[in-house]
C-alpha cells in the first residue's frame, strides 16, 4: 500500500482553508450548476452524461469532443469563475466569466464556442434549467474559489496518482471522473482481483457531511479497520463508507500537511481493504 506523498508521486498540492465554511459551501453549490452547463458539451459528443475528465496534461476538469475542425476541450476554471473552450489544432480558444450570468446564458455560449471551433454541430436542445439554476451566478468570495480551485486540483492530483499505482500491468487506467450535478470527484479501484472494487474520491456537501468530505466506499462484508482521521459509517445499501471531512484539514498549515493527512486516511482504508 502506498505510504506517504511521495509513494503516490504528488509534487504539488494545494491549501484548503482561505474561505470560512459558509462561503466554500455557498460556492460549491454555485459550481455545480456551472459544471453541468459545461458538462452538456461531453454530452453532445457522445460522452457519459454529466461527467467531466481529469487531465494531467492540463492539470484541470475537461469535457472533451471533437469535430471536422479538430479537438476541443471546454475547461471550468474554478479558481477564476470562468469557462474556457479552447481547439488543440490549429489552437484557437475562447472564455466567458461565470459572475452574473444566468447558466441558461452560460450553457449557449459553451454549445455556440464549441461548434465553432470544433465544426460539430451538437444535435437536440440543451436540458432546461431549473428554477434555481436561472439565478445569476455569484461567485464573487476570492477565498471560496481558491478553496475550490485547490479541494478540486488537489482531487485530480491524488486520484490520478492512485489509478496509476493500482492499474495492471501496463494497462493505462481510467481518469478521474468529475460528476457534474453532485460534484463528486472519483475514481474505483480494484485493490485484490479476488474482491470488488472502491470507490475513492471526494464528495461536495451533503447530508453524511455538510462541509464535504473525502471519502472511501467499500464492498459490504469488509471489515472496517481503526482509521488515524476520519470516521466510518453506514451507507444506504448497508456497505461501509469512511469520511474525512474538509473540515479537519483547513486548520492545518500548508497543503503538503493537508495532503498527508488525506493520504494517512486512505491508506487506513486500502490496508483494511486488502488485508480483510
Amino acid at each position: 500500500m502506498p505510504s506517504n506523498t511521495s509513494d503516490l508521486a504528488i509534487d504539488f498540492f494545494p491549501r484548503v482553508g482561505f474561505a470560512t465554511d459558509e462561503a466554500r459551501v455557498r460556492a460549491w453549490h454555485e459550481y455545480r450548476v456551472a459544471a453541468d452547463a459545461l458538462a452538456e458539451l461531453s454530452r453532445g459528443w457522445g460522452a457519459p452524461p454529466h461527467a467531466l475528465i481529469w487531465s494531467e496534461q492540463d492539470s484541470g476538469w475537461l469535457a472533451n469532443g471533437a469535430g471536422p475542425s479538430g479537438t476541443v476541450i471546454g475547461w471550468l476554471d474554478l479558481g477564476a469563475a470562468s469557462v474556457w473552450i479552447e481547439r488543440r489544432e490549429p489552437q484557437e480558444g475562447c472564455w466567458i466569466e461565470l459572475e452574473g450570468r444566468p447558466p441558461a446564458e452560460i450553457q449557449e455560449w459553451i454549445r455556440g464556442a464549441a461548434t465553432r471551433l470544433s465544426g460539430h454541430h451538437t444535435d437536440g436542445a440543451p436540458t432546461p434549467p431549473t428554477k434555481a439554476a436561472l439565478r445569476a451566478f455569484t461567485l464573487d468570495d476570492p477565498d471560496a474559489r481558491a478553496d475550490l480551485e485547490a479541494l478540486y486540483e488537489g482531487a485530480g492530483l491524488l486520484l490520478s496518482a492512485l489509478a496509476n499505482t493500482f492499474s495492471a500491468g501496463n494497462t493505462e487506467p481510467p481518469p478521474p471522473q468529475l460528476f457534474a450535478s453532485t460534484l463528486n470527484a472519483q475514481i474505483t479501484l480494484t485493490v485484490r482481483e479476488d474482491r470488488a472494487p472502491m470507490t475513492i474520491g471526494l464528495t461536495a456537501p451533503d447530508d453524511a457531511e455538510p462541509l464535504g468530505s473525502w471519502f472511501a466506499r467499500v464492498p459490504e462484508g469488509i471489515q472496517p479497520g481503526e482509521l488515524p482521521t476520519g470516521r466510518w459509517h453506514e451507507s444506504a445499501d448497508g456497505a461501509p463508507c469512511a469520511r474525512l471531512s474538509i473540515a479537519d484539514l483547513t486548520h492545518l498549515e500548508d497543503g503538503e500537511s493537508q495532503c498527508e493527512r488525506i493520504v494517512s486516511f486512505l491508506n487506513a482504508i486500502l490496508n483494511s481493504y486488502a488485508q480483510a
